[in-house]
C-alpha cells in the first residue's frame, strides 16, 4: 500500500523593498522549473541536488507531446542503497521509465499531461521492484523561490496521482525534524520554528483534482512553497501542476547554498557603531569566509577577506565610524572533501551619523518683528531649501519689518531639552544687494528654561549670503554638546549698516547628539506581551547606566516617583502581571557628563491576559522513534499506557480507567475544538472491580507542558479549563471531574468540579475556573508545581462509576476569576412580536420581519448606516437628541405583562446625557411608559428602569467600541433579569412594567417628547428582538447566534 499527501510550506522572513504584488503562477511549461530547488531531507544530514551525483538531478523530455519540467528522485547517499533515478535514466515515449540498467523498468505510466498543459512538477517513488528499500520517512522536497504574500492571497494547485493505495496520512507537525512517513505534496511552515501554518492534504489517487488554501492570515510574510515526497508502501506517484498564488510577489530564486537574511538588512542606515553582523547560513555550509570593507570593489573582488573559514555565522567588525558606509559578503564553504564555495551577495549598511537634525515639527520659531509673508517659521520649514541649497526668493526667508531699532531677535524653542552639537546658518539671501540685510554681528544664547541664558561666544558674526540661487550654508555655530531647549539670536547689525533698519535670515538647522533611550522593544503600545518579557532599547550616546522606571501608574512614571531600577546594559527583565498595562521609561545616566542624566520618553505595553498550561496544539502523530514525536498520550500518561518493554518508549499505565487520545491517528481531537486546531480526547471507565479501576486519571509532568513550575508568576490566581461532554456518556454522582496538583516535595491536593454530573452529557464547552488558593490552602507549593492530574471520579475513595468520553481544551492560568460558565443554548419555540434586523443599509424605513411594525429613522445625517454585528448593516446614532428610530405605539407584552427585549450594542462612550438603547416611554410616569434600557449619564452603568417600578443596574459599564449583546426579560411574577453577552448581570423580583402601552417604542432614544426622541444612544445598534415571553438564559444564548 502507498500513502501520498499534498503539502505546502511557507517559510517566513524579514523583507526590504519588494516588487508590486500581483499573481505568482508556476505552470511548469517548456521545461521551466521556475527556480524550484531539489532536496533530500534526512533528520541528521540534509543533502541537496548535486549535478555530479547520480539520482538527484532533474529529468526532462520523454512525455508524449511534452517534457517533464522536473522529476524528484532519491539521491544515492540518502540511505546507501540504489536510487530509482540514476545517471542515464530517461522517460520513454509511452510515459514509463527507461533505466540505464536493464530489468528495472517499473510498470506504471505518468499522465500524458496535467491540466492540458505541456508539463508539470512530478514526483514518483518505487519500492516493490527491489531497486529501493524505503525508510518510510524524510524523502524528497522541492522548494520554490521566496514569495511575498499580500492581503487576500489564495493558493491553488492541481494534483494527479496513482499507485497501490488510497490512504492520505496527516501532515507532520514538526517537518524541520523530518516529514511524516507516507506523504507527498504541499505544506505550509514557519521558517522560525518549523510549525505548520496551513496545509493541503491530497490523496490524488487516480484523479485530477484542484485544491485551494486561503492565505490571507499570513499577509506581509515571505513564504516558500514545498512539494514533498515522503512515500511509504509499494509504489505510487503524484504529479503537481499549475501552482498559483493570487495577490503575491515572486521574490526570485535564492540558491540554497548561499548565505541569506543579513543582519542588519541590506542597505540599512542608522546602524549602531558596535553592531555584530550575522546571517542565515547556507544549507551545506561547513565554514564561512567573511569579507568586510568601506570599498564595494574590495569586497566584490574578494580582496577584503577579514575572517576566513570561521565557524560562527556572525562577525564582530569592531567599533565603526560615524556616518560611514560599509560593504560585506559571506561566502559559504562546503565540508571536505567537496569544499565547494558558494559566493555570496555583497551587502551594505551605513553607520548612524554623529549628530542628527532636530525636526522642524519639534521647533517653534518666534521673532521680535516680521515683514509681510516673511515670518520666522520660514527659517525652519525648509522653504526655498533644496538639497542643502537655498533660493533667492525673499518669501522663503524671515525678515523684520522695516525701520526696526536694534536689538532685534529671533528665538527657537524645542519640544524638549537637546544636547546640541551645532547650528548651520543660511543668512538672508535676498537677490543682489538685498543680501546685505542679512545678520552680521550677533549674540547667540541658549537656555534650558527660557529665563536663564548662557552665552555661546564661539561665533559672533554670520557670514554674508551671496544673493544668488543655490546658496549653501556658510556659517556653523558649534554648541559642543550644551543642553538647550531654547536658542536666541540677538541681532546687533546687518551687512548694510544704518542705511536700512531691516534684518533677515534664510534658514537654520540644529544638530543634536542622540542621548536618550529610544526604539523600545517591545514597541510602545504593544499588546499581548509575555509577563517574562525582556525590555530592551537603543541606548543613548555615552550612557554609562540606565535607570528604568516601570509601573501601572502612568503619572508615577512621568513624575519619576516610582523607584527606578539601575541596569548596566540596555535591557531589563521585570516581573509583570497578566492583563495589565505598564508604563516605562529609561533615563540615560553618565556621572562624568553634564548634565548627568537624560530623561527618556514614556512607553507602554499590555501583557497577555493568560498563561497557557496546555492548549493541545503541539501534539502530533509521529512514531516515538522520530526525534520530532510528540504524541498526546506520552505527555498525558493514562491508565492504558503505551509501548512495551521490548520496544521502548514504554509506560505500563497508571492502573486507572483513563485512555488519552483516539485509538488511531490523529490521536488528538481535530473536530470538537474550542480554539486552535486540537483538543484532548479523554476516555474514562470507572466500572472496574475496585481501587484505581474505579476512577480515571491522566497525569502530565509540568516540565513537558512548558508552563514552568512557578504557578504564581504574572499574578495568576485562577486555573481555568474547558470541557465538552457527549450525550451518550454515563455519568453517576461519583463521576466528577477533578484536577490535582503536586509540588516538588510531594504535596498533592485535588479539587472536584462543583457542577452537576449531567453536564458531562452536554455537548458544548463548559468553562471551569478554580482558585489556585484551594491548592495552596491544602499545602501545595504553587511556586514549585511538578505534576498536574486530570481525573474523573474519586481518587481518595473510589466508587463504582460509569464510562464515557470528554474533551478538554485551553487549560490556562488567569489573573482573576473569569466569568462563570454559561449554559448551553436552548431552542426558541416562541415567535417574536417584532424583529428589526436593521439590515436595510439605506433609507429611513426599517422593517419588522416578524410583526410588520415598521420603524422610521429620524435625525438625518446624525443617524447613519454602518457595518452590523449580525447581517450586513446596523444603525449608528451620534448621541444627540432626535437621532433614533420611532417604531410607533407597539405593546410587546400583548397584555401578558411579560416580555423579552434584546439588542446588539456597540457603544462609543459617554456623553452629557442618559443614553437609551431600546425604550418605551413618553413621560416619566407609570402610565406614560413601560420600561427603558439606558446608560446612566453619571456612572455609565447600564440599567433597566420604570418610574416607581424598580430598576436593575450592572456593576460595570459597557465596553467601548466592542459589540455586546444586551437582553432584558421579565415574567408575569415580576422576576426580571438583565443579561450582557448571555451572562446574567442583574436580577430583581420586584420590577414592574409601566402601564403606558400607548407610549412610543424607540430604538436609540430614552423617551419621546415634543415630537422628538430625547437622550439618544451614542454608538451603533443592531438586531432588535421583542418577545411577549420571558426567554430563559439558554434561549438568550441561542438568540445571540440567530
Amino acid at each position: 500500500m502507498y500513502r501520498r499527501v499534498l503539502y505546502i510550506v511557507l517559510a517566513t522572513g524579514l523583507l526590504g523593498s519588494v516588487p508590486t504584488s500581483a499573481d505568482v503562477v508556476w505552470d511548469f511549461e517548456n521545461d521551466n522549473d521556475h527556480g524550484f530547488s531539489l532536496w533530500s531531507v534526512n533528520p541528521a544530514i540534509p543533502v541537496a541536488d548535486d549535478p555530479g551525483k547520480a539520482g538527484d538531478e532533474a529529468l526532462t523530455g520523454g512525455l508524449p507531446d511534452a517534457g517533464v519540467a522536473w522529476s524528484i528522485g532519491r539521491p544515492d547517499q540518502y540511505d546507501g542503497l540504489k536510487a530509482p533515478v540514476q545517471e542515464g535514466d530517461k522517460i520513454k515515449a509511452d510515459g514509463t521509465m527507461e533505466y540505464n540498467q536493464p530489468g528495472l523498468n517499473h510498470p506504471f505510466t505518468f499522465p500524458v499531461n496535467g491540466r492540458g498543459q505541456e508539463s508539470y512538477l512530478n514526483t514518483y517513488n518505487l519500492t516493490q521492484w527491489g531497486d529501493n528499500v524505503h525508510t518510510q520517512q524524510n524523502d524528497q522536497i522541492a522548494t520554490s523561490p521566496p514569495v511575498l504574500l499580500d492581503a487576500g492571497a489564495v493558493l491553488t494547485v492541481w494534483v494527479h496521482g496513482g499507485g497501490s493505495g488510497t490512504h492520505a496520512p496527516e501532515l507532520d507537525s514538526n517537518p524541520d525534524r523530518g516529514y511524516t512517513d507516507g506523504s507527498a505534496g504541499i505544506a505550509v511552515l514557519s521558517a522560525v520554528d518549523g510549525s505548520i501554518l496551513e496545509s493541503v492534504l491530497t490523496n490524488g489517487h487516480g484523479t485530477l483534482r484542484q485544491d485551494t488554501i486561503n492565505l490571507s492570515a499570513y499577509a506581509g510574510q515571505k513564504v516558500y512553497i514545498e512539494v514533498i515526497d515522503a512515500f511509504e508502501g509499494s509504489w505510487g506517484w503524484i504529479a503537481v501542476d499549475e501552482i498559483q498564488i493570487t495577490n503575491a510577489t515572486d521574490l526570485g530564486v535564492v540558491p540554497p547554498g548561499l548565505a541569506t537574511t543579513p543582519q542588519p538588512d541590506n542597505e540599512t542606515t542608522d546602524v549602531l557603531r558596535d553592531i555584530i553582523l550575522s546571517w542565515t547560513q547556507g544549507n551545506f555550509a561547513d565554514a564561512h569566509d567573511v569579507y568586510f570593507s568601506t570599498s564595494f570593489y574590495d569586497v566584490n573582488d574578494g580582496v577584503a577577506l577579514v575572517s576566513p573559514s570561521q565557524d560562527a555565522n556572525s562577525y564582530d567588525p569592531g567599533r565603526l565610524e560615524f556616518g560611514q558606509t560599509y560593504f560585506w559578503r559571506v561566502d559559504e564553504v562546503n565540508a571536505p572533501p567537496d569544499l565547494t564555495v558558494f559566493e555570496g551577495d555583497v551587502w551594505s549598511f551605513t553607520v548612524e551619523p554623529f549628530a542628527r537634525v532636530i525636526s522642524a515639527g519639534d521647533i517653534t520659531a518666534t521673532a521680535s518683528s516680521q515683514a509681510k509673508r516673511q515670518g520666522p517659521e520660514n527659517t525652519i520649514n525648509g522653504s526655498g531649501l533644496v538639497d542643502g541649497l537655498h533660493s533667492a526668493e525673499i518669501e522663503d526667508m524671515w525678515a523684520t519689518a522695516d525701520g526696526q531699532e536694534l536689538p532685534v531677535w529671533i528665538q527657537y524653542e524645542f519640544d524638549r531639552t537637546y544636547k546640541l552639537h551645532e547650528m548651520l546658518v543660511w543668512n538672508y539671501n535676498g537677490p543682489s544687494f538685498l543680501a546685505k540685510l542679512g545678520l552680521q554681528d550677533v549674540t547667540v544664547e541658549y537656555s534650558t528654561d527660557g529665563v536663564n541664558w548662557i552665552l555661546n561666544d564661539s561665533v559672533s558674526v554670520f557670514n554674508q549670503a551671496p544673493g544668488t540661487e543655490d546658496y549653501a550654508a556658510n556659517t556653523t555655530v558649534p554648541f559642543g554638546g550644551a543642553a538647550a531647549k531654547y536658542v536666541k539670536i540677538t541681532v546687533n547689525s546687518n551687512w548694510i549698516g544704518e542705511l536700512f533698519k531691516q534684518y533677515g535670515l534664510s534658514e537654520v538647522r540644529f544638530f543634536y547628539l542622540p542621548v536618550w533611550a529610544k526604539e523600545p522593544r517591545p514597541v510602545s503600545g504593544a499588546e499581548d506581551v509575555a509577563v517574562d518579557v525582556t525590555l530592551s532599547w537603543r541606548s543613548g550616546r555615552d550612557a554609562a547606566a540606565h535607570d528604568v522606571y516601570l509601573s501601572t501608574d502612568e503619572q508615577a512614571v512621568r513624575d519619576g516617583t516610582v523607584e527606578p531600577v539601575s541596569v548596566a546594559d540596555a535591557s531589563h527583565s521585570p516581573d509583570l502581571d497578566l492583563a495589565s498595562t505598564y508604563y516605562w521609561r529609561v533615563d540615560e545616566v553618565n556621572e562624568a557628563e553634564t548634565p548627568t542624566m537624560w530623561e527618556g520618553d514614556v512607553w507602554s505595553l499590555t501583557t497577555f491576559d493568560h498563561l497557557v498550561v496546555d492548549g493541545f496544539e503541539l501534539y502530533n502523530d509521529l512514531e516515538p522513534s522520530d526525534p520530532g514525536s510528540n504524541r498526546i498520550f506520552i505527555v498525558w500518561k493514562d491508565g492504558y499506557g503505551y509501548g512495551s518493554q521490548a520496544a521502548p518508549p514504554y509506560y505500563p499505565g497508571n492502573g486507572t480507567g483513563s485512555t488519552i487520545g483516539n485509538a488511531a491517528p490523529p490521536f488528538a481531537e481535530r473536530t470538537i475544538v474550542r480554539s486552535g486546531k486540537q483538543s484532548m480526547p479523554y476516555f474514562y471507565d470507572n466500572s472496574g472491580s475496585a481501587g484505581k479501576a474505579r476512577y480515571s486519571e491522566a497525569e502530565a509532568d509540568v516540565s513537558d507542558l512548558k508552563i514552568g513550575s512557578d504557578w504564581t508568576k504574572g499574578g495568576v490566581e485562577i486555573l481555568s479549563l474547558y470541557f465538552y461532554g457527549a450525550p451518550e456518556n454515563n455519568a453517576n454522582a461519583s463521576d466528577r471531574i477533578y484536577v490535582a496538583l503536586k509540588d516538588g516535595l510531594g504535596h498533592l491536593a485535588s479539587v472536584s468540579y462543583g457542577g452537576e454530573p449531567s453536564e458531562m452529557k452536554e455537548a458544548w464547552w463548559h468553562k471551569w475556573a478554580i482558585e489556585l488558593k484551594e491548592f495552596a490552602n491544602a499545602g501545595v507549593d504553587l511556586t514549585n508545581i511538578t505534576t498536574m492530574y486530570l481525573g474523573v471520579g474519586n481518587r481518595v475513595a473510589p466508587q463504582l462509576g460509569a464510562s464515557g468520553v470528554l474533551f478538554f481544551d485551553d487549560i490556562r492560568l488567569l489573573p482573576s476569576r473569569p466569568a462563570p460558565s454559561l449554559p448551553g443554548p436552548e431552542p426558541i419555540s416562541q415567535a417574536p412580536v417584532a424583529h428589526w434586523t436593521l439590515d436595510e443599509g439605506t433609507g429611513t424605513i426599517v422593517s419588522d420581519t416578524s410583526g410588520g411594525h415598521i420603524g422610521t429613522v429620524m435625525g438625518g445625517v446624525g443617524t447613519s448606516w454602518v457595518t452590523g454585528r449580525k447581517g450586513a448593516h446596523a444603525l449608528h446614532f451620534n448621541g444627540e437628541d432626535n437621532h433614533y428610530v420611532d417604531c410607533g405605539a407597539l405593546d410587546p407584552t400583548g397584555g401578558r405583562n411579560e416580555m423579552t427585549c434584546a439588542v446588539w450594542a456597540k457603544w462609543d462612550g459617554s456623553t452629557s446625557n442618559w443614553q437609551g438603547l431600546v425604550c418605551k416611554r413618553d413621560t416619566w410616569a407609570a402610565d406614560g411608559m413601560m420600561w427603558q434600557i439606558e446608560l446612566n449619564r453619571d456612572t455609565d452603568l447600564l440599567g433597566v428602569f420604570m418610574h416607581d417600578g424598580g430598576r436593575l443596574y450592572t456593576l460595570e459599564p459597557l465596553l467601548v467600541s466592542e459589540w455586546q449583546h444586551v437582553a432584558f426579560t421579565i415574567d408575569n411574577a415580576g422576576n426580571s433579569v438583565l443579561y450582557i453577552d448571555g451572562q446574567a448581570v442583574a436580577t430583581s423580583t420586584t420590577f414592574e412594567l409601566g402601564t403606558g402601552t400607548g407610549a412610543h417604542l424607540l430604538i436609540g432614544a430614552t423617551f419621546y417628547q415634543n415630537g422628538t426622541g430625547q437622550d439618544c444612544f451614542n454608538g451603533a445598534l443592531d438586531d432588535v428582538y421583542l418577545f411577549n415571553d420571558a426567554l430563559t438564559q439558554g434561549q438568550i444564548i441561542t438568540l445571540m447566534d440567530l
